[in-house]
């Protein structure tokens, strides 16, 4: 399934090695393809919540 840019995602678990965490919201910025032809990757934005 790929998703469509600049969609709004919601993550489902927590990314190692980030600041991303379970119950994230950010923003799909780019797709990344993998060099052999694996699974396709992508580029994540995160914005600091406004209150």
């Amino acid at each position: 399934m790929k998703l469509e840019l600049y969609s709004r995602v919601a993550l489902v678990a927590d990314i190692p090695d980030s600041s991303l965490k379970k119950g994230d919201v950010a923003t799909l910025v780019d797709y990344v393809l993998h060099p052999s032809g694996g699974e396709l990757g992508y580029v994540l934005g995160k914005w600091p919540k406004v209150s």
